[in-house]
């Protein structure tokens, strides 16, 4: 089961506009609310999953790059 990561932003201050902005540039987080009550933003991510071999990011029908069998997929 994938989890996912939730993370709120206080728009109030510098720091967090300046986390927004970095939270806003990485592609591993999606903004899913922005400006609730004007002071905060929500962001999300879901972790990939990887291969417990090797650490290879993998989809879950994926065959591991490393041993090239269907590995347990573990969360990271």
């Amino acid at each position: 089961m994938r989890t996912v990561e939730l993370t709120t932003v206080d728009l109030a201050t510098k720091d967090g506009r300046l986390k927004w902005l970095e939270y806003r540039n990485n592609p591993e987080w999606k903004l899913i609310a922005d400006n609730i009550c004007g002071t905060e933003a929500i962001f999300e991510r879901i972790p990939e999953l990887v291969s417990n071999c090797c650490s290879a990011k993998i989809i879950e029908s994926d065959v591991c790059s490393k041993c090239y069998e269907h590995c347990k997929i573990i969360e990271l």
